[in-house]
């Protein structure tokens, strides 16, 4: 079994699943919450999981991922998406395996699959609010022939899935077929 470590989760890795645990960090939360010259920082616990370096995005922003992962492929089940099998609540996710590229694969594959998936949204990816997990060939790879997003759980991916998830879907052919002559 591999065990790999992102910014937001650690993920155990076999043939066939993956396991994801959200990183959970009480001391750099309690260090945002806590000086030693003013005591307790209460407006910091105001602080969405979103923002950098509030307490509760120390604690939560992990299982939030992995929340979020969950919920968008029960809602959406997108072919695209790596199917997301179970979630205990965000504190682990078990998600299907996709073989990951390597790097002389993601080389050839990243400027082609942009400009492909560009084609299919009908606007550059680049320029979008969540160009972070779905322009990055990293959190993409293949089941089979058929190529998956892996990593979905950023909050900017929500308008990508309402707006681009049917069209992707309809082109996913054309998408698997250029990662499969490019590996």
């Amino acid at each position: 079994m591999k065990v790999e470590r992102g910014k937001r989760r650690i993920c155990f890795i076999s043939p066939y699943f993956v396991i994801k645990f959200p990183i959970i960090n009480p001391i750099k939360a309690w260090r945002e919450l806590y000086s030693p010259r003013k005591g307790i920082r209460f407006k910091h616990l105001a602080f969405s999981s979103d923002a950098d370096g509030s307490p509760r995005y120390w604690l939560l922003r992990g299982m939030r991922c992995n929340w979020l992962e969950f919920i968008w492929y029960l809602r959406y089940r997108y072919h695209f998406m790596a199917p997301t099998y179970f979630s205990f609540f965000g504190l682990f996710n078990i998600q299907r395996y996709v073989k990951d590229l390597n790097d002389m694969q993601e080389k050839k594959f990243a400027e082609p699959f942009l400009e492909t998936l560009s084609r299919i949204m009908g606007e550059s990816i680049i320029n979008c609010s969540y160009y972070h997990d779905t322009a990055s060939p990293l959190s993409w790879g293949f089941v089979g022939e058929t190529v998956k997003i892996r990593d979905y759980a950023h909050i900017g991916n929500l308008p990508f899935f309402k707006k681009h998830g049917h069209k992707i879907d309809q082109n996913l052919t054309q998408l698997s077929q250029l990662l499969k002559n490019k590996t």
